[in-house]
């Protein structure tokens, strides 16, 4: 069954389950922490996640350097066996109480045929969902100050994913979007980009937009890299790069996966969109190593010695960017 055809294929047996499940580490026991009696879809993300992981530690081990926290996270991965989709946030508190590295990982699920794509207009719902998990990240912290069993802190949670009953979505994003300068978007992620000369940069994204829009008609298993900064929301950087990819290959048949990491506290991110099933190798995604991912491809193609396009102009507002003209409501 082709990547695509997920959704003419037979529908999950598996329902929306809300309930947030958690696995991973923390120094406040010396194993991992998981949820109880868990369905085959969370084995199989929990597995993507150790495996995924231990690639990370054995690339860092390789490079002879000390391996630092991973970068705020989030994720919404599409499991190929259970066809489920987990949407997770990952959080680096340092590993066990013996020193062992580990993330924590807090997630929900649903069945991938009920969400597609997902498109600028639907987005919103997965990133709302991520965010809540995200903010996890504070109880944890009371948690470490105040330790006690676990399922008491964080059990019987559950996340509303009633958006999914609203399959048109919305355009909410564009109004952020609408108040944002270019220059100002630009500003928030030039350091972390290997062409920073803002003509040149344009002129790269806009030839890669013209090839993403060739080679979209066929299979289109790409893994791109888009840019984000954490002085903007990340959930209208992610709608607004999903508005300028769907506008060069459709998203609506699709079913692919989202990454976002480091978009926060005013750091400069980056959201990967995998469309094909996951690798292992993708978890790195949501780390320092993203880099040295061979297979991921920049918006911007990376750097150039070509002179800066002198017939690209520089958008007012970052809508105008992401969206063109095509930004009303």
């Amino acid at each position: 069954m082709g990547w695509t055809d997920i959704f003419k294929s037979k529908a999950s047996e598996s329902q929306v389950d809300g309930r947030v499940r958690w696995f991973g580490k923390l120094p406040t026991y010396p194993d991992y922490y998981t949820s109880a009696g868990d369905d085959e879809w969370c084995l199989e993300f929990n597995d993507w996640i150790l495996k995924g992981f231990e690639i990370y530690k054995g690339r860092a081990d390789q490079a002879g350097g000390s391996r630092s926290l991973l970068p705020l996270s989030v994720c919404a991965a599409r499991l190929a066996e259970s066809e489920m989709t987990v949407l997770a946030a990952i959080l680096d508190f340092g590993g066990d109480m013996r020193g062992r590295p580990f993330p924590m990982c807090f997630y929900v699920g649903l069945p991938t045929a009920a969400l597609s794509g997902p498109t600028d207009r639907t987005v919103g719902g997965v990133m709302a969902t991520l965010e809540r998990l995200l903010a996890m990240r504070r109880d944890v912290s009371r948690f470490l100050n105040s330790p006690g069993k676990f399922e008491h802190s964080f059990g019987e949670r559950e996340l509303d994913l009633s958006w999914l009953e609203s399959p048109d979505g919305d355009d909410a994003w564009l109004r952020q979007a609408r108040e944002v300068p270019f220059r100002t978007w630009f500003g928030g992620v030039q350091d972390g980009l290997k062409t920073k000369e803002e003509q040149a940069w344009l002129g790269q994204v806009s030839r890669r937009g013209e090839s993403i829009r060739s080679l979209a008609s066929g299979a289109f298993d790409v893994t791109l890299r888009f840019p984000v900064t954490g002085s903007l929301a990340s959930a209208t950087q992610v709608a607004g790069w999903l508005r300028w990819l769907g506008s060069r290959a459709s998203l609506q048949k699709r079913a692919f996966s989202l990454f976002v990491s480091n978009g926060w506290d005013n750091a400069i991110g980056w959201l990967g969109v995998v469309m094909r099933p996951l690798l292992e190798e993708d978890f790195l995604l949501m780390t320092p190593a993203h880099k040295t991912l061979g297979y991921v491809d920049d918006v911007d193609g990376g750097a150039t010695d070509e002179a800066p396009s002198a017939d690209v102009a520089t958008p007012e507002r970052w809508v105008d960017f992401v969206a063109g003209s095509d930004n009303s409501a």
